[in-house]
């Protein structure tokens, strides 16, 4: 340690008041490629301020794709604990989709595999033949439900790890991490064919080729390259889900109503849809127009390297993609896809968007999107102000076919354009660099020859936006042999997960009125009770949920089962005759407090129509609410047949009219005074307190769905035996190899599985917290490094 004026390269002359290096950034914290030659000092605290700056820009340098992968490894996480609490139910044995009986359907010579005892190269064959760790379990003398548990705990832990831990966001991880929840989607059949479940195997697959081969001591990955895979993907997603909203024609995407239904037609809504479906409507149609721009034309800023562009475009998707988490329960999907905006931001970005020095970059970003919106709303929209806002496109599909024609040449000549200059940056850097320059090249070429496979399968997945586009077919004709291998390149791509086609919210869903179906069981074939579900909408009166980031996938094909008939959820029919044969990992799946002790004798399903209730009632129907609709009070109209207030609701009655018709007979509290109950003049209640209507929904009887079933019924026997389910097989393996950890695996389920669905988000932040600080307590030395931090001036020195 000496005093600065005492060092080499300088004056010497810092003034009277020498100061020491101990506590200050090393001048050489930053690679020379990045810092460039050093400024001549200015004055006595010019020393100070230029080596403090460095250290700031090497805190900054290469942050993005490290939170990109911990992000992964977060999803990751929910993902695997979100399976691993619903396994049994789903898949186990006595589950809805068995999956031994899926594999026997599917591949029937498996059984003579598990009832062989395999060699290691055998074992690897069949894994490779089968792509399952499911498959192979039983010549392991395991059983499929042990192996299952076993692919979701070791996912859990690993993506843990890589969350916690920045030495192992490495390749090999994520290669593990990508083939376990693939095993997951090969034999998950209906319950796994969600556009998330896509997302997170391609962003998975990037990550193989984007995460350092091997621990790498805390260093960051920087390479822009790798960055750009991530771009390219998320300007994909967007851009797809923004077009083919246009394409599919449909009548509320074009009138821009489609918000006026969005909120009340998802899947699972949160309380704050209910409060945003209430918002008058042309707020629901600025928002159309909105998102139509965050989606279509801002993408493009995804491949440009400008700071302003950078945080127009990240500060967009984050908002786009917090307004849809805060109003619906879509599990992870939204965290992942803000973790890969994140890849948009280059290291300037992110110092621009931390650093109080970069107020004008912010504010030319600002800027910009008040431009480009102005300008989008000028072209695409207009608007009729007189009385309330009325707004329309300005445009119809067939004058928006050449512009998509003309975008998606620009685009797919922007991301060529942006990895041939990443590529050429990497090399540069790689070539400049003073240690392990082959070692650096080699990565880049990997990484480069990558991205080129990847281009070159997008441009069929794109292109595939707009088949009808002239201009698109006229180069597909004078470049088939090329074209070709873009075919070979994309579909095995997809076969492997690498390359898929997204379109979010293709077309909206339950115009009109929200379909759900409900399950409904009898002892005798005339009182009828309803099951309850644990989170989709069922009883008018319960708040909806807050679910996000576990998925309940019951509880999403239960609504995708609403929107066809039986015949095409054939997964239904199997889980009434679970509930008929009442099997305890069925049942599990629904809420605790069920209609029966044991199993009815009878299962059958209605169709309703479903609509939030108002928000507020009318005053003029206040007063007179006591006396009439469902009240049936004397002097009053009777109420209608179809008029259903739900049997679970403690202020309502539930009893079945002699004609077999539910109707609403009291609404008596046992705790309280009356409550009054409105009638919405269609026949629907809405129970009334205070003035304000306490249900979330009103609900009508629109059909019935399934018919009134029973386990001797022959024709639900033929239905399931077509389907594969009439016999439930299993896949015994030759010998129990490991019964003390099936029993383990059993007892440790009993423990986390209920926290795990319940308290998945504040469990995977504390668990990853805490892992962390255990990390730093054993390799304190390592402290840093481990938690992917820059290293302090002293680690640096030393």
């Amino acid at each position: 340690r000496q005093p600065l004026g005492s060092m080499g390269g300088g004056s010497g002359r810092v003034g009277a008041q020498p100061f020491e290096l101990e506590n200050e950034w090393p001048s050489d914290s930053v690679d020379s490629r990045h810092s460039g030659p050093p400024a001549a000092p200015v004055g006595p605290e010019s020393g100070r301020v230029n080596s403090s700056a460095k250290g700031r820009r090497a805190d900054l340098e290469g942050v993005a794709v490290p939170m990109v992968l911990a992000g992964l490894s977060l999803t990751y996480f929910w993902a695997f604990a979100s399976l691993y609490v619903q396994l049994p139910g789903l898949y186990g044995n006595e589950g809805v989709l068995p999956v031994d009986t899926i594999l026997l359907r599917d591949a029937p010579n498996l059984a003579a595999v598990s009832a062989k005892k395999l060699s290691w190269s055998g074992l690897w064959n069949e894994l490779i033949k089968f792509q399952s760790a499911a498959a192979v379990g039983p010549a392991l003398g395991l059983h499929t439900e042990t192996v299952m548990d076993v692919v979701t705990i070791t996912g859990m832990a690993l993506s843990l790890l890589s969350l916690s831990c920045k030495s192992w966001r490495v390749g090999p991880v994520y290669l593990a991490l990508f083939l376990l929840y693939r095993s997951f989607l090969l034999v998950g059949s209906t319950f796994m064919h969600f556009q998330w479940d896509m997302l997170i195997l391609e962003v998975g697959a990037l990550a193989i080729v984007a995460a350092p081969l091997w621990g790498c001591g805390g260093s960051t990955v920087t390479g822009e390259t790798t960055r750009w895979l991530f771009r390219f993907l998320l300007f994909k997603l967007m851009f797809q889900s923004g077009v083919v909203k246009l394409t599919s024609g449909c009548p509320t995407w074009w009138d821009l109503s489609a918000l006026t239904v969005h909120y009340e037609s998802q899947c699972i809504p949160t309380p704050l849809g209910f409060y945003f479906h209430h918002l008058p409507r042309w707020f629901h149609e600025l928002s159309v127009l909105a998102t139509y721009f965050i989606e279509i034309p801002l993408p493009f800023l995804y491949l440009v390297k400008l700071v302003p562009c950078e945080l127009l475009a990240f500060g967009a998707q984050v908002a786009l993609m917090g307004l849809i988490l805060l109003t619906g329960n879509y599990n992870f999907f939204n965290v992942l896809t803000i973790a890969l905006s994140i890849a948009v931001l280059s290291d300037n970005g992110v110092a621009a968007l931390r650093g109080r020095a970069a107020r004008g970059k912010r504010g030319a970003a600002v800027l910009l999107g008040v431009l480009l919106a102005a300008l989008c709303f000028t072209l695409w929209a207009t608007v009729d102000l007189e009385g309330t806002p009325k707004f329309y496109l300005a445009f119809t599909l067939k004058t928006f076919q050449p512009w998509l024609e003309a975008a998606l040449l620009v685009g797919l000549g922007l991301g060529l354009a942006s990895l041939v200059w990443a590529v050429l940056t990497d090399c540069l850097a790689a070539a400049r660099s003073r240690g392990r320059r082959v070692q650096r090249m080699l990565g880049v070429s990997v990484r480069a020859a990558a991205a080129a496979l990847y281009f070159t399968a997008n441009l069929v997945a794109l292109t595939r936006v707009d088949d009808r586009g002239k201009g698109i077919q006229q180069i597909q004709a004078q470049s088939a042999p090329l074209w070709h291998y873009a075919l070979i390149v994309h579909n095995q791509a997809v076969k492997f997960e690498a390359c898929n086609s997204y379109g979010l919210f293709r077309r909206m869903t339950g115009v009109g009125a929200r379909p759900e179906v409900g399950l409904e069981g009898s002892l005798d074939g005339k009182v009828w009770h309803e099951y309850r579900f644990k989170y989709k909408p069922g009883d008018p009166f319960r708040r909806p949920p807050l679910v996000a980031p576990h998925q309940p996938r019951l509880d999403w094909q239960m609504w995708f089962a609403a929107l066809g008939p039986i015949g095409q959820n054939g997964w239904l029919a199997t889980l009434s005759a679970r509930l008929l044969q009442d099997s305890v990992p069925a049942r599990a799946l629904l809420e605790d407090v069920q209609p029966f002790d044991g199993p009815p004798k009878f299962i059958r399903a209605k169709l309703y129509d479903y609509h939030y209730a108002p928000a507020l009632l009318p005053s003029a129907n206040r007063s007179e609410s006591a006396a009439s609709g469902c009240l049936g009070a004397p002097g009053k109209p009777s109420p209608p047949a179809n008029c259903v207030c739900h049997r679970s609701c403690k202020a309502c009655g539930y009893s079945t009219a002699p004609n077999g018709k539910e109707d609403c007979v009291t609404c008596a509290d046992p705790t309280s005074a009356l409550h009054p109950v409105y009638n919405d003049g269609t026949g629907v209640c809405v129970r009334v307190v205070d003035g304000n209507a306490s249900a979330w929904w009103t609900r009508r009887y629109r059909s019935e769905y399934l018919h009134k079933i029973s386990l001797d019924d022959t024709s639900i026997k033929s239905f399931l035996a077509d389907l594969g389910f009439g016999k439930i097989k299993k896949l015994e393996p030759k010998k129990c190899a490991a019964s003390g950890l099936c029993r383990g695996l059993v007892a440790l389920r009993e423990v986390i599985a209920a926290p795990l669905e319940t308290y998945l988000l504040p469990i995977s932040l504390g668990l990853a917290w805490g892992l962390r600080r255990l990390c730093e307590t054993l390799w304190p030395g390592r402290r840093r490094a481990s938690a992917g931090w820059p290293k302090s001036p002293k680690e640096k020195q030393s």
